[in-house]
């Protein structure tokens, strides 16, 4: 799985696009999609962000969002979708961990997963592979593909 080895909780990246952690990346446009994937790249450089990658094999049909919400729903997941400018992004009621996924008119073969403090191996990391698994998706590491 890539993984990070220290985790921030998504919630400080609405902080952060609030204006009220802005300053640690000076000069940055803090616009919704170049404020997250300035936020997302120094996560990510800094080692602070744990995520796994999921991806529908080339060759598959891709999964509707309302597909994989519903995947996710079967594995007892209050899943909730929030389209914003920057993206789109899947949060549960009960957990931290929030699913980025990437869509063109509703359909999307590639996901994130952006673990929580405390959630990288306990629910529902399981219980959302067990949902892309269910509609044939599968993870991606430094190693190349792996079963979810």
């Amino acid at each position: 799985m890539l993984t990070r080895q220290r985790i921030i909780n998504p919630a400080d990246f609405l902080k952060w696009q609030r204006g009220l952690i802005g300053s640690q990346i000076k000069g940055t446009d803090t616009s919704s999609s170049t404020a997250y994937a300035a936020w997302h790249t120094l996560m990510v450089r800094s080692n602070i962000l744990m995520e796994t990658v999921l991806k529908l094999p080339e060759s598959a049909t891709p999964s509707t969002l309302d597909e994989v919400v519903a995947a996710l729903e079967k594995q007892h997941l209050k899943a909730h979708l929030h389209t914003k400018t920057w993206g789109d992004w899947i949060h549960f009621d009960d957990y931290s961990t929030v699913i980025s996924i990437e869509s063109m008119r509703g359909l999307s073969s590639s996901a994130t997963i952006e673990h929580a403090e405390g959630e990288e191996t306990e629910e529902p990391i399981p219980s959302i592979h067990r949902a892309f698994a269910k509609l044939g998706w599968h993870g991606i590491d430094d190693e190349g593909e792996f079963s979810l």
